[in-house]
């Protein structure tokens, strides 16, 4: 299933804040994290320009990926 317009609460909640489209929630987390895009697609096994078209809102993410970039960003 894909991740259209609002990603669940259970990952915004770590953010403090409410629900959020998935690129920023990726965003967010990217940058909280201190990573470059290329640095998170290493950690993430993803192409940079995966992390680039989720990040800009180009590419809804498969929850599988969400959960792989979430955690190359440490959570």
């Amino acid at each position: 299933m894909r991740i259209r317009i609002v990603l669940c609460y259970a990952y915004t909640h770590r953010l403090g804040v409410g629900m959020l489209p998935a690129a920023a929630v990726i965003r967010t987390a990217r940058t909280r994290a201190r990573l470059s895009q290329s640095a998170m697609a290493r950690r993430a096994g993803v192409a940079q320009s995966t992390v680039s078209r989720v990040e800009s809102g180009e590419l809804d993410p498969t929850w599988a990926t969400m959960q792989s970039l979430l955690q190359a960003a440490g959570w």
